[in-house]
Parts: structure tokens; sequence; C-alpha cells
């Protein structure tokens, strides 16, 4: 298949580029191409960590080993790990999570009314977020980058039949043997 300058732009338009910014870069290429599901897995392996307060006194706390769990001796042991939640797509999955932020949200406003003081905070995730972006980066990277083109098609194009423009074939279904 071949390409055409007037479609993709030229090699004279490229060197005349005249910042970074005129320039596609990775994450201008990060998007989900169809629908995928999404996975969470939670890891049984455990570690004691010792933490300190402010006063100085010291307490343990048992928490997942991350680190050994995707060490590569674990990484592919499904003994150690369980599926924790699924999502059909990534929309899904950010519906969970600004679900679960907005649900945090209104559980401080009630804490706030039912103690007699008044809620000043963000009364929606996107407010939230805005006010707080150096903590919700990893959210706007996933909403940036789910903008899916849709299902995958169960028919081919042209109802398999080669696909010609300007009289040259430009995709042909057909196996080549």
């Amino acid at each position: 298949m071949g390409k055409k300058d007037s479609a993709i732009g030229s090699l004279a338009t490229l060197l005349t580029a005249k910042t970074k910014a005129d320039l596609l870069t990775n994450r201008d290429l990060r998007f989900e191409v169809s629908v995928k599901e999404r996975s969470w897995y939670d890891c049984s392996l455990k570690t004691t960590v010792t933490y300190t307060d402010g006063d100085g006194n010291t307490y343990e706390q048992e928490e997942t080993d991350w680190e050994l769990c995707h060490s590569e001796e674990y990484i592919n042991d499904t003994s150690v790990w369980t599926l924790n939640r699924s999502f059909d797509d990534c929309q899904g999955e950010i519906t969970y999570n600004t679900d679960n932020i907005q649900s945090d949200i209104n559980r401080r406003i009630e804490d706030a009314a039912a103690n007699g003081e008044t809620y000043t905070g963000p009364t929606t995730w996107q407010e939230l977020v805005e006010q707080e972006p150096e903590n919700y980066e990893w959210l706007t990277r996933q909403i940036e980058e789910c903008k899916t083109i849709g299902n995958i098609p169960t028919t081919l194009i042209n109802g398999g039949n080669p696909s010609v423009v300007n009289g040259e074939i430009v995709f042909d279904p057909t196996p080549s043997s």
C-alpha cells in the first residue's frame, strides 16, 4: 500500500515545522482503537511495613508487596493473582473511578452537615480534579486516552472485496499465499 503526500503531509512540511509542538508525539497516538476489556487484579503477597507518626509512635501494617508481585518470579503466577474487577471498556473504568470520587465528596458534604459545619470544598469530581490536578493526573490521562472509535466491525469493508482508490487496490482482504 502506497502513501500519498497530500493525505499525510510532505517532507517539506515536516522540515519546516517550527517547534516540537508541530509534531505528533507518542502521547498524541495513545488511544484505544477498539473496545477492550479492562481488568484489575489483587496480589496475595504481603509484607509488613513499619510507620512512624508525627508524635514519634511506630506501628506496623500489613500491605501488598507490589514489588514482589511484579517480580519476574510472580508476575505470571496465577496462584498469587485474583481478579478484583473488570470493565467492558475504558469508559467503564473511568465511570467507576469518577463515581468513587463523587461518593467520597458526597460523604464529606454529609459529614460536614452532620457535624453542624459548612462544607466549602469541591462539590463535583470535576471541580476536585480542577482544584488538585497534580493528584488526578492519572484520571486526566485516562480520560484523554479513552477515545475508542467503536466496536470491531463484524463485516468487512466493501463486502469483503478489494477496495480501490484512484484505480489502485489499497486493501485486499484475500489471503496471500
